[in-house]
């Protein structure tokens, strides 16, 4: 290291500088090194995921033939402790899955042109039982073509719409709005309610592995969120959220142009 590359604080150790001059071959080393651990990362967690699902599933299927055959022989603390059993279950599955998701969400893909509106509309199919269930309105503005994974877009926008619905305000019914335009470096979108909204200093937080603001008061892994800055991330994009308390979130995000 040059003499040039340390720097002196008063009452503290010497600070080294990252090296101006990079050697190309240790970068390359380095970006390689970090895609063979992305792939050793993504292949430990579907092979956890699916060894754990086995014994899981065995776990709920007995639990609730238990509940079928001897049911009506239990008192009612046997029925809840049966019922504990397949819920916590139930959400070990959904937890597996979308760790199994996260770990998907970083890898290459292949890219294609496609209307935006097409990725909204299939989410919107998948969302349709719950939006119906809480009078969720939707308005989506005319939205571009972009070139991304269609896939990731599509849950993407599930992700950020199924989010509205559940963080809706109680005495209010959820109302979405979708915009999204051409910028400099590529596409922003956004996603818009009237929900509950969101403090400052958590919106960062949000997008934390596992965190969440409401405990187990909603449903929810925690990894939604996460999942979606991935694959945003993925498309050399920026997810962010503005909003505060008691008047709604807009979630935005923008896609890089290849």
């Amino acid at each position: 290291m040059r003499p040039s590359d340390r720097v002196d604080l008063p009452g503290a150790a010497s600070v080294a500088l990252p090296d101006p001059d990079p050697d190309p071959d240790a970068l390359a080393a380095m970006v390689e090194e970090l895609r063979r651990s992305n792939a050793e990362l993504e292949q430990f967690a579907h092979v956890v995921s699916h060894d754990l699902r086995e014994p899981l599933r065995m776990v709920s299927s007995y639990a609730q033939l238990l509940a079928r055959r001897y049911g009506d022989s239990l008192d009612e603390d046997g029925r809840t402790f049966i019922h504990f059993i397949t819920d916590g279950a139930a959400r070990m599955e959904r937890l597996i899955e979308d760790i199994l998701d996260f770990s998907r969400a970083g890898a290459a893909t292949r890219l294609e042109a496609f209307p935006a509106a097409r990725a909204v509309d299939a989410a919107l199919d998948d969302l349709g039982p719950v939006m119906a269930e809480h009078r969720a309105a939707i308005r989506v503005a005319p939205l571009p073509e972009v070139v991304a994974d269609e896939t990731g877009i599509e849950r993407l926008f599930a992700n950020l719409i199924g989010n509205a619905v559940k963080y809706r305000r109680p005495d209010l019914a959820p109302t979405i709005v979708v915009t999204g335009e051409e910028c400099a470096e590529g596409w922003h979108f956004a996603v818009a309610d009237n929900g509950e909204g969101i403090a400052p200093e958590d919106h960062e937080r949000i997008f934390m592995v596992f965190a969440r603001l409401h405990g187990r008061d909603r449903p929810g892994t925690g990894l939604g969120l996460p999942i979606c800055r991935k694959i945003v991330e993925r498309h050399g994009g920026r997810l962010w959220v503005d909003s505060r308390p008691g008047h709604g979130s807009t979630f935005h995000f923008t896609l890089r142009r290849p």
